[in-house]
C-alpha cells in the first residue's frame, strides 16, 4: 500500500512480543536486513515491547527471549 500511496502512508517494522514463541534468531536477521534497506516510508521500528498480559509468555525462557528481542530491536532503532 505504501508503494501505491507513498505521499500518505508510512509504516514500521518489528517483531511483536505476542508471537515470541514463534520468533527465531533468523527473524531478527530478516528484520535487520529489511530495516537496513531504508525504504522511504519505513519510519520506525514498531510493535516491539514486553508482553506481560499473557501468562504463557512469562516462563523464564520466553521472558528472557522477549527481553533479548526487545534489546535487539532497540539497537536496530538506534542504528537507523
Amino acid at each position: 500500500m505504501t508503494a501505491l500511496y507513498p505521499q500518505h502512508l508510512y509504516y514500521g517494522l518489528g517483531l511483536h512480543p505476542l508471537y515470541i514463541a514463534q520468533h527465531s534468531q533468523h527473524d531478527l536477521v530478516l528484520l535487520e536486513k529489511a530495516l537496513s534497506e531504508q525504504r522511504l516510508n519505513c519510519t520506525a521500528v514498531a510493535e516491539i515491547g514486553l508482553e506481560r498480559a499473557i501468562p504463557e509468555l512469562l516462563t523464564d525462557l520466553l521472558w528472557r527471549k522477549q527481553c533479548e528481542f526487545l534489546e535487539a530491536q532497540l539497537y536496530f532503532a538506534k542504528a537507523i
